[in-house]
Formats: structure tokens, sequence, C-alpha cells
């Protein structure tokens, strides 16, 4: 057994920013990456320490795409909204990878190497669902006293795409002193975006194995009273 892994990532950002005469302004960034090494966390040994090409793939934190951008408009001077301002900030990105591995000593390495099963097609679908994001029956268990021929995070896992609102307005006290009151949308369009179980509980020999059952938070409303001097 060494501690050593390698790595290589590569990754090109653009970014955008307007402000507006109207009030309004943006700023966006968007980030295509891709990262590749042989061991995310050298505390996980290789299925086969004399086979470590085998462990070469997408980094556990590998996210091929990420948009974030955020919105601020000050809306116009009329009677009701004079004083208002509503501000927006969202993400978009990837999900990141995931392994299929396997809960029982197929190849009889023993403790702690965990063994990864047969691949036998791609197991991402087009239309993932929470129930079935991804084909289950693209692994098998293989011959005991065998490894799998699996790679490493061959799965995409869940992105996120999620968009918070605020809706705030000051108003002056006295010289020195101002109130401001605020309303909060954490994940305004209530979107379920949900979490990739890990890798060392993604078992494709147990009866889950292909679902997802674990889900970021809901639509959060937060109102809030704030005094600044």
């Amino acid at each position: 057994f060494e501690t050593s892994a390698s790595s290589s990532a590569h990754a090109a950002e653009i970014r955008a920013e307007r402000r507006l005469r109207a009030g309004l302004g943006f700023v966006a960034a968007y980030r295509f990456s891709r990262s590749i090494d042989d061991a995310t966390l050298i505390s996980i040994l290789p299925q086969d320490s004399h086979n470590l090409r085998a462990e070469r793939g997408l980094s556990d934190f590998h996210m091929k795409h990420r948009l974030v951008f955020s919105t601020s408009y000050n809306l116009p001077a009329r009677r009701l909204i004079k004083g208002w301002q509503v501000q927006t900030i969202g993400t978009l990105q990837s999900g990141t990878p995931l392994s299929a591995v396997l809960g029982s000593d197929v190849a009889g390495t023993g403790t702690p190497i965990v063994n990864r099963p047969d691949l036998i097609r791609d197991p991402n679908v087009s239309n993932p669902t929470s129930s079935r994001f991804f084909d289950p029956a693209a692994f098998r268990i293989p011959e005991t006293g065998t490894f799998g021929n699996s790679g490493r995070n061959v799965i995409i896992g869940p992105g996120i795409r999620s968009v918070d609102l605020a809706l705030l307005r000051s108003l002056r006290v006295s010289d020195y002193t101002r109130a401001q009151f605020r309303a909060d949308f954490y994940n305004v369009f209530n979107r379920s975006n949900f979490v990739a179980p890990p890798s060392m509980q993604n078992f494709a020999d147990s009866p889950d194995f292909g679902a997802l059952f674990v889900a970021r938070s809901p639509r959060i409303l937060q109102f809030g009273l704030r005094f600044l001097w």
C-alpha cells in the first residue's frame, strides 16, 4: 500500500457584468471543467493495487457545468412600489459523479477494500427520476474471486437548479438610522434537488440501487425587519 495519487484538471470560465440606467443590474459566471484522478481520497484503497489504471476516472468533486447569476432591480418610483428592490441569485450546476460498489467481498480481498461490479453498458439514462435515476441493470455481480470491470465514478449524480429571491425596502427613520424590511424566498420555484448517495453506500447488490431518497431544502419563506445605524 502507498498513500499516493495523481490528478489532472482543466477549466474555462466566462464572466459577464452589466449595470443599466433603469436600475437593473446583473452578474453571471459560467464554468466548464473536467477533473480526473485515480484517488480523490487517498484513504480509500484501490480495488486492485496491481492495476491502478482501473482507478483512473472522474474526481469525486468533478462538476462539468456550473452557472451562477445574480440580478438586482430597483422598481419604478410609483405609489405602491416606490423604494422597493428585487434581488435574485441562481445556481445551475451539473451533478458530481459516484461509483457503484458491492456490499459483499466477491473478489476475496478482505476489508477495507471495496469491490466494484461489472459494467455492461452506460448506466446514465436520458430521463432520470428519483425512483430510477440511473440504470441499475447496467451493472452485474462479477464471478466469485474476480474484480469487476466498472471504473470509478461512472455514474453522474443529480445536479442543482435553484433560484433564491428577495424583496426588500429601506426606510429612513432618522438622520442616523434606517429600517429595512425584507422577504426572502429560498428555492422560490420549489424544485426538488435530490442528493446522490455516497459511493460507499451505493450498493449494486441492494434492492434500492438506482433510487434517490434524500433531497435538499424545499421552498423556504423568511421575513425580517432590520434596523441599521
